[in-house]
């Protein structure tokens, strides 16, 4: 399967894409570098938001307009916040259909060697499914992979491999 792989910071209260690796089944003309797409309804954001403080996770959901991308996309700041919860709690974001309809991603965080949140690095393409937990947690292992490489690679020793 060809995937795309995204890396995204947090800029205000939305990402923003570092790099990108296009899958031919998605137009990288519309997912390019430089690119700012919204924190609550992309896995790259959702990461980005669960690995802020509380304070930071209030101060950004507060200031964000949530507009309606799709059928799937949350709108409501407070189903926002449990979700958050369990994107910390579970360690990975999953987006289904919720910025573009079909389009699955998934993401996980890069920390720097303080431990301290730097990025999201993602995988997504139009045949990623959570139909089958199985292959979800085969992709969880291999993003888990490459944010702990990558994590590494700045100094972090402490990440929690699944």
């Amino acid at each position: 399967m060809r995937l795309n792989v995204s890396l995204g910071i947090l800029d205000r209260e939305e990402v923003v894409y570092l790099d990108r690796i296009p899958s031919p089944d998605i137009p990288d003309t519309y997912f390019h570098v430089g690119r700012r797409v919204p924190i609550y309804c992309t896995a790259l954001g959702k990461v980005l938001l669960a690995f802020q403080s509380f304070a930071r996770q209030e101060e950004i959901i507060k200031n964000i307009k949530m507009n309606k991308y799709t059928q799937n996309t949350i709108i409501d700041k407070e189903s926002l916040k449990k979700e958050i919860k369990d994107v910390y709690a579970n360690g990975y974001a999953v987006d289904n259909g919720e910025f573009i309809n079909s389009v699955k991603c998934l993401a996980m965080p890069i920390h720097d060697r303080f431990g301290g949140l730097v990025a999201s690095v993602s995988i997504s393409n139009r045949s990623l499914t959570q139909k089958d937990e199985r292959d979800i947690f085969e992709y969880v292992k291999e993003v888990s992979k490459t944010a702990r490489r990558i994590s590494n690679e700045m100094g972090y020793t402490l990440f929690n491999p699944f």
